[in-house]
């Protein structure tokens, strides 16, 4: 099941009228992707970010998988949620190289027994790219050379670091699903910027959270339209996901 607010989501119970999840039931599942043509590459990796909840020791029964000519192998050595929470961690990079120059599928294996205590995993902000992946600029993130939103979406990270680029609209919970390049009924709690002022894609775009105080006031869209368009350079942390994509949240200072 896809959903705004989880990604993908799956489990064996099912609600039935006012009792919650009445019922488990034994299942067995995979979402895969659409092909992912690797040709061209030397190296590759994958990540997403993912939650799990219900489940102890999630890694025995849920598992990744990698699907080429007829084969599967399950991905291993990356990070797994604790099992018993809704807040999401990242994966981090899972090594493809070794299906680099063919075509591959990715899968998300849910299985789950009758008595599986409502196990519930959801996987979001799938991401395939260069293995070690950074900014090919020279920007380092400092004041006089931040990071611009091309080199956070090609892997570059820190914390307390300059990012830049230009306002071009705002989110609601998902940004793939609910981005508006627009400043008609903005929320003031986050804006999306891009290296264009004039994008409207969204995969182009980083996500920045505000805060509460000084800095939503001065950037975010609901209370000053006229931002949209703006350049705007923040300092805070680069996260792999804000608002479901790559941005930039814990803000502590800002400039135009």
């Amino acid at each position: 099941e896809r959903t705004s607010s989880y990604g993908w989501k799956g489990t064996g119970a099912i609600k039935e009228g006012s009792n919650k999840y009445a019922t488990k039931y034994a299942a067995e599942s995979t979402v895969v992707t659409p092909e992912i043509d690797l040709g061209g590459y030397k190296e590759a990796t994958v990540s997403f970010s993912h939650a799990v909840n219900y489940a102890q020791n999630p890694s025995e029964k849920l598992s990744v998988e990698v699907r080429c000519e007829g084969k599967t192998t399950k991905l291993e050595g990356f990070t797994w949620p604790t099992g018993d929470s809704w807040s999401f961690v990242d994966s981090g990079d899972i090594d493809l190289s070794a299906w680099a120059g063919k075509k591959i599928f990715i899968g998300w294996r849910y299985q789950a027994t009758t008595d599986a205590n409502y196990a519930t995993w959801c996987v979001d902000n799938v991401l395939v790219g260069k293995k070690g992946a950074g900014p090919s600029s020279s920007n380092d993130g400092s004041e006089a050379k931040p990071y611009l939103a091309g080199d956070v979406l090609s892997g570059a990270t820190g914390t307390g670091v300059w990012v830049k680029g230009y306002i071009v609209g705002f989110s609601g919970s998902n940004a793939t699903t609910s981005a508006k390049f627009t400043a008609e009924g903005a929320y003031a709690a986050n804006v999306l910027i891009a290296e264009s002022a004039s994008e409207k894609d969204v995969a182009n775009c980083i996500a920045v959270a505000l805060p509460t105080g000084d800095i939503r006031t001065a950037i975010n869209l609901k209370d000053n339209p006229a931002n949209l368009g703006k350049e705007v350079a923040v300092k805070g942390t680069i996260s792999s996901s804000v608002l479901g994509i790559k941005g930039v949240n814990a803000l502590t200072d800002y400039k135009f």
